[in-house]
């Protein structure tokens, strides 16, 4: 149930906002559905709808699987659901501020950060209570030489949890040390720059930004020596916003962008591979990826269509057909 869960809530994305039962859907259905590679839009069955805040947006789910935390962004608020009662069993109030727009968990699954208007919110998850926050700096000592406003926009955790890494809207990425909620390190990455994750075996964090010509593309970081090693690791033709995927061993990196999604090699940044959706479009935007536990399954989420389409990355065939939301 664990991964089932870690590889569903990955797909709603922040740009994405499905909605609450499209959201609750994609994270409580079939484990047959997400775990073979002969799954369809037919094996998916909706268990359960539960009401939480209103624009429910980006999830996070404890390491044990046993709960989900989810931003509504209009609510100001983080519903908590137990996931074997499929009821709200917490709601966190946080301060009057611009939506909460992004959750990430430690991997102890004690702690858990909510992004939400000038600051970060930390969150102890065995009493859901706010115990520390964590400012953002652009919003008491604004960047003087730059004319673009800056605030954090996405956030990842390491897997110590010691650490926050953060993007910025002036094209800048962020690392944060929990303890002392002081950014230790800034990086130049590009503009508008809206993703950050950390591969799942730790070493590496990437960070996605507008090119100045346009293109979107991503940065890699080493967590370890706090250095870029690429700085445009991987560039789609379009510039999008979501989730990045990764693949179980942290060698493939999913790029979602327009009307595809890139494979993209993490050692050597060349391309592996497109995914199309067969229902793609001139408008098609892609935004939310997960992988399957076993690094067989793709799951793409359209934000325009409402609808997840599932891969095989062993084959690279579309072995779903798009489920809709609606």
């Amino acid at each position: 149930m664990n991964n089932l869960i870690k590889s569903a809530s990955r797909i709603v994305s922040k740009a994405a906002y499905f909605g609450v039962a499209w959201a609750v859907l994609t994270a409580l259905m079939s484990e047959t559905g997400l775990q073979t590679a002969s799954a369809t839009g037919s094996s998916l069955k909706l268990i359960a709808t539960i009401d939480v805040g209103v624009l429910p947006g980006d999830i996070a789910v404890t390491p044990d699987g046993k709960y989900l935390y989810i931003a509504n962004y209009e609510s100001d608020t983080v519903s908590v659901i137990d996931t074997s009662l499929k009821t709200v069993s917490s709601t966190i109030a946080l301060p009057s501020v611009l939506g909460p727009t992004n959750i990430v968990i430690t991997a102890d699954g004690t702690t858990a950060f909510v992004l939400a208007g000038s600051g970060i919110f930390v969150i102890s998850t065995a009493t859901n209570q706010i115990v520390n926050t964590i400012p953002d700096p652009a919003s008491t000592a604004p960047n003087p030489t730059s004319s673009v406003p800056s605030f954090y926009t996405d956030i990842a955790v390491t897997l110590d949890g010691t650490q926050l890494y953060a993007s910025n809207f002036d094209g800048t990425a962020s690392i944060i040390d929990v303890a002392s909620g002081q950014v230790e390190k800034t990086f130049t990455v590009g503009y508008n720059a809206d993703i950050v994750a950390i591969s799942p075996d730790g070493k590496s964090a990437y960070v996605g930004a507008n090119a100045a010509s346009g293109p979107f593309y991503l940065t890699k970081i080493d967590v370890a020596s706090q250095t870029i090693v690429a700085p445009q690791f991987a560039q789609s033709k379009r510039g999008t916003s979501g989730y990045l995927g990764f693949s179980p061993n942290s060698q493939t990196v999913y790029f979602p962008g327009s009307r595809s999604v890139l494979a993209v090699n993490a050692v050597t940044g060349r391309r592996e591979r497109n995914f199309v959706p067969s229902n793609e479009t001139q408008e098609t935007e892609l935004a939310g990826v997960a992988i399957s536990s076993n690094g067989k399954l793709l799951y793409v989420a359209d934000t325009d269509a409402n609808t997840v389409t599932i891969f095989n990355t062993r084959t690279w065939t579309q072995v779903g057909t798009p489920v809709s939301s609606s």
